[in-house]
């Protein structure tokens, strides 16, 4: 007997890290790179985003999912690197305020739980690491 199987492209799960994507990408131009993984050869990239999904999760994934986020920033300077982190708080914080659109979706609900703070990143000693952890709602665009 054989057997269907669901097409992956057209599951109707929130797609989190594409809104995220999408907003960064977009509130920090083009002088900032921004990644779902650390890159080989991230000195050369810097000043740079990394987000990480680490948790979360949804009963109802068709409407709306919970992201835990692992934010990382690295610039040049840990001055820089700070401001890097206030930047990309900034542009997440004010998307769910406004409930910004993007063609994924967009963030209904933000909960910091830990906000961004120095990291020293021992294979990148002359660079500026911040890292924060926040959980955000992401709902499927309507």
């Amino acid at each position: 007997m054989s057997r269907l199987l669901p097409d992956v492209a057209a599951a109707p799960f929130v797609d989190g890290l594409a809104v995220q994507l999408h907003l960064l990408r977009t509130g920090l131009g083009d002088a900032v790179n921004v990644f779902t993984r650390i890159p080989d050869g991230l000195r050369e990239l810097v000043p740079a985003v990394v987000i990480e999904r680490t948790a979360g999760g949804s009963t109802h994934p068709e409407f709306a999912s919970s992201f835990g986020m692992t934010y990382q920033v690295w610039h040049t300077s840990d001055d820089l690197a700070y401001e890097l982190s206030r930047q990309v708080a900034t542009v997440i914080w004010t998307a769910q305020r406004r409930q910004t659109a993007t063609p994924a979706g967009h963030i209904a609900g933000w909960s910091e739980i830990s906000g961004f703070h120095p990291v020293p990143d021992e294979g990148l000693p002359e660079f500026g690491r911040y890292v924060a952890v926040l959980d955000l709602l992401i709902r499927n665009p309507s």
